[in-house]
């Protein structure tokens, strides 16, 4: 009986020290994508990654702006920078590779970074006005179909629809205002006419800095 006790107290003791020294699992957002170059076949890109703060890394990888997969080297130990490289057919010459944090990389700077491919011609992922290959870390995308302009907001490489604007809206506006124009903002993406008479679309990126992209009215006629 007692030495029933005794094992009993034994399992008690050791159950109560694994209880409190178990931790919770952390969040993926201990580290940021720090750079990325690409050659046709592969991809080598940096992380910072904080050891103090997450447990696992995953690596979100777009081309051309659309998610193709996801990436997990987690062979990682002290807090710093640590570069991998990824082989993968995919990477094809003139294509825009983009790494990026999904949660947004709370240790700090850019949660995703972007490079072309070299060796070849870039070629555009859709028929947006404003060109992906000149501008691979866009933060909105604009359409032109039949004279009405499509802006839609991009967040880590997928796009959503913010607002359309009309030629009959558009016309309300003066081709040549005294000034600089707020003419509709949402999501923020914000659409100014200039007092240039053109038309100019603006959103922060991820980094803090604006994006932005101006285009002259014939550009976009019904």
């Amino acid at each position: 009986m007692k030495h029933r006790l005794l094992v009993t107290a034994l399992l008690v003791v050791l159950l109560s020290f694994l209880v409190i020294n178990v931790k919770p699992a952390l969040a993926d957002h201990g580290w940021r994508a720090v750079s990325v170059t690409c050659t046709p076949g592969s991809i080598t890109y940096t992380v910072f990654y904080d050891s103090s703060t997450s447990t696992s890394v995953d690596v979100e990888i777009a081309l051309n702006g659309n998610y193709y997969k996801t990436i997990y080297p987690n062979v990682f130990g002290a807090t710093g920078n640590y570069t991998f490289t990824d082989v993968d057919a995919a990477y094809i010459a003139g294509i825009t590779v983009t790494v990026y944090n999904t949660s947004g990389g709370a240790v700090g700077g850019p949660s995703s970074v972007s490079a072309n491919c070299g060796g070849g011609t870039c070629t555009e992922p859709d028929n947006r006005m404003n060109s992906e290959c000149k501008n691979a870390d866009q933060s909105v995308a604009v359409y032109c179909d039949g004279g009405t302009l499509s802006f839609y907001a991009i967040y880590h490489g997928k796009g959503t629809l913010a607002f359309r604007m009309t030629q009959a809206e558009l016309s309300r506006f003066p081709a040549t205002p005294a000034r600089n124009i707020l003419i509709k903002q949402a999501m923020g993406v914000r659409l100014y006419k200039l007092s240039s008479g053109q038309y100019q679309v603006n959103r922060a990126k991820q980094d803090g800095s604006d994006y932005w992209f101006r285009w002259e009215p014939s550009a976009c006629m019904s």
